[in-house]
């Protein structure tokens, strides 16, 4: 695992496409383009259903938890 830290924006992309998930733990998000961002980086999605709208990706590119550690780590 590797921590990338803060990111120019021109090289969100680059960085995003090291992962294999991107795990979106927002509580007051109420879209979630980032989780647009990283599923269109080949990324796998994990949000809480406050942060993202369930329709905007479909079920094999993101994974809807409740706003809870429980949730989230399932």
């Amino acid at each position: 695992m590797q921590i990338l830290g803060v990111l120019p924006h021109a090289e969100m992309r680059n960085g995003l496409c090291l992962g294999d998930i991107y795990l979106n733990v927002s509580l007051t998000e109420s879209f979630g383009i980032c989780n647009l961002e990283a599923a269109a980086c080949g990324l796998f999605v994990v949000s809480t259903n406050v942060a993202a709208i369930p329709e905007v990706l479909p079920p094999e590119m993101i994974l809807m938890a409740d706003p809870d550690v429980d949730s989230i780590c399932a």
